[in-house]
């Protein structure tokens, strides 16, 4: 009667069959073992250094920075100098933003993309997410400021 099979070889019924169990059982344990220190420390190189891989770093990606002013639905882009805003159904992109549109920085939000795609791709999106304040009265006044201190932090970005 035969009671495991190990390798195509019965074990019989003797006294011996608790010695071959417990031999196969610590074969079988110490291969386990060997194969998880080999795992943890390495792979050899047949020259007794040990090669340890690390796992690639994750890639970076360089975000795009853009002011969005929801009022005017105009982007500012931080580090070309160019405002984006609608014309009807095409986006128009300027260095010099027209007198009819006004930019008040309290409505003002930062837009970070993780794409080189322009940011009127996602405006609506951006228009769902960043609802104007309506009781916020834009001062002409303030657009002059804040069209400066935008054409100034366009030239600190390029000085870096």
């Amino acid at each position: 009667m035969m009671k495991k099979q190990f390798l195509d070889k019965p074990i019989s019924n003797t006294k011996n069959t608790k010695i071959t169990t417990t031999v196969v059982k610590l074969m079988g344990g110490g291969l386990i073992a060997a194969t998880m220190l080999g795992a943890v420390t390495g792979c050899s190189n047949g020259s007794g250094s040990t090669v340890v891989t690390a796992a690639a770093p994750a890639p970076y990606y360089y975000p795009y920075d853009y002011y969005y002013y929801p009022y005017s639905r105009v982007y500012f882009s931080i580090s070309t100098g160019y405002y984006y805003y609608p014309d009807g159904t095409n986006w128009i992109k300027v260095r010099t933003l027209p007198p009819h549109f006004r930019l008040n920085p309290v409505n003002r939000v930062t837009v970070r993309l993780k794409t080189n795609q322009p940011p009127y791709r996602f405006h609506n999106v951006h228009r769902k997410q960043y609802v104007p304040r309506s009781r916020v009265r834009v001062d002409p006044r303030r657009d002059r400021i804040e069209r400066n201190a935008n054409l100034n932090r366009y030239k600190n970005y390029r000085r870096r």
